[in-house]
This record gives structure tokens, C-alpha cells and sequence, in this order.
């Protein structure tokens, strides 16, 4: 089991900062490093965009 302390500071890390912003990236080019992979994500999800499918 996880302890109370734990799940709190789980319940933290997804709520926004004070200042607005997010811990999580919104978009692709938030992301820092791995530019291969970004190439290919954008790839994909733009190919599943066109066929009105999901991913």
C-alpha cells in the first residue's frame, strides 16, 4: 500500500503551479530531447488526424 504522505505528493505533480503552469508538456513541442521520436508521434497522429481514427 502506498502511504498517505505518497499519494498526496502523487496528487501534486498533476495540478497546476501557482503560476498557471503545468508540470506535464501540452504539446509535442514542449518536449525536450528525443527529436526522432517526436518526428515519428507527430507522424502518426497526423496520419490518424486524416483517417478520423484514433491512435
Amino acid at each position: 500500500m502506498f502511504s498517505k504522505e505518497r499519494l498526496e505528493e502523487d496528487l501534486n505533480i498533476t495540478r497546476p503551479a501557482p503560476d498557471g503552469q503545468t508540470i506535464r508538456p501540452k504539446i509535442l513541442d514542449e518536449y525536450v530531447g528525443q527529436t526522432k521520436i517526436k518526428e515519428n508521434l507527430r507522424v502518426f497522429l497526423e496520419a490518424t488526424k486524416n483517417r478520423n481514427e484514433s491512435l
